[in-house]
């Protein structure tokens, strides 16, 4: 067995004291390092300084997540523009990390591009939707409607990946719009007129039968409107009902209680709702963009009869009221506001 010398065997103990020294010390300039400093990973974004982010592999995760799926239902890609530089770095523990102004910074430089779906008319876009099902919806939809029709129209549906887009307000109306010019191509309406002056009665005569009128009190049909245009010549012609323009899609409510005897497409009028409230007075709803009722329904007043729209002869979303006492067009305004 070997046997070290005295002196040997001192030089040992020395060498094991220094390097539990040397231990001991590291140890306790590491502890206190990390009491007063953090690693960190400083960011360039496209050559620019940024700051420091506390996890590079966070943050990285975050930003693939970002791209492959964006943040909304309807995305179908993202492209990251941004260049990320890292260099990880020991900071003092008081230095704040950005991870969330780096992320935000990745996403404004990121071009999205959104997935709708366009409705095409015989080839000519007339919308986007957000969803196959809308667009599905409104295929077949007018498709059904135009089924028995000599002159179809060709529907077809276009998936889009867009970074702006306006999507249509409502499915329902855009169904309608959309059949409107197949229906009239496929329809011969016709309209006979008589002259303005047959057509109207005095104001002494007016204001007789609105006074002698105690079984019928007319509202207006809507809210929230605007007068556009009054009864009585215009530029066009004779205009034989009171305008009252509001947004598409505003509640059309029954002016009085009666029996709905006409609900379609009628010529200029567009969609039209006439409604008789006793064997001598009916009131006329035109242009609308929905109707909410059948031919043969009862309604009381207030009732909700149809929507605001632009249909037919138009020049923007309103209804066209009319009053006729026999047949005979009556100014509106004597009556919706007996005045």
């Amino acid at each position: 067995m070997l046997k070290m010398s005295g002196k040997t065997r001192l030089v040992a103990r020395l060498l094991s004291k220094l390097f539990m020294s040397l231990a001991i010390g590291s140890i306790t300039i590491l502890s206190l390092m990390f009491i007063k400093y953090k690693f960190v990973y400083a960011v360039e974004v496209n050559n620019e300084d940024v700051g420091y982010v506390a996890s590079k592999l966070a943050l990285e995760k975050r930003i693939d997540d970002y791209l492959v799926n964006g943040e909304s239902d309807n995305v179908g890609y993202v492209i990251s523009n941004s260049r990320l530089k890292y260099e990880l770095m020991l900071v003092e523990k008081n230095i704040e990390t950005k991870d969330e102004e780096v992320f935000a910074m990745v996403k404004e430089n990121s071009d999205v591009y959104y997935k709708v779906y366009a409705v095409l008319v015989d080839g000519k876009e007339k919308g986007l939707v957000g969803s196959l099902e809308e667009a599905q919806h409104i295929l077949d939809s007018v498709n059904e409607k135009q089924a028995d029709y000599i002159n179809k129209s060709t529907v077809e549906l276009e998936e889009k990946y867009l970074q702006e887009y306006e999507l249509l307000a409502d499915v329902e109306i855009a169904i309608n719009e959309i059949y409107e010019p197949i229906k009239k191509a496929n329809t011969v309406v016709e309209i006979k007129t008589t002259p303005a002056a047959s057509k109207t009665v005095s104001d002494d005569v007016l204001y007789a039968l609105r006074d002698n009128l105690t079984s019928l009190n007319f509202n207006v049909p809507v809210t929230n409107y605007i007068v556009s245009s009054r009864f009585g010549w215009r530029s066009s012609g004779y205009h034989y009902g009171l305008d009252l323009a509001a947004p598409t899609g505003t509640e059309i409510r029954a002016a009085e209680s009666g029996v709905v005897t006409y609900a379609d497409w009628l010529g200029a009028y567009g969609y039209l709702i006439r409604i008789k409230h006793n064997d001598e007075y009916e009131t006329y709803y035109g242009h609308c963009s929905k109707i909410l009722v059948n031919v043969g329904d009862t309604v009381e007043k207030g009732d909700l009869i149809g929507k605001v729209g632009s249909t037919g002869r138009s020049s923007g979303p309103h209804v066209h009221v009319e009053v006729r006492y026999q047949g005979t067009p009556l100014n509106p305004e004597v009556f919706l506001y007996n005045n």
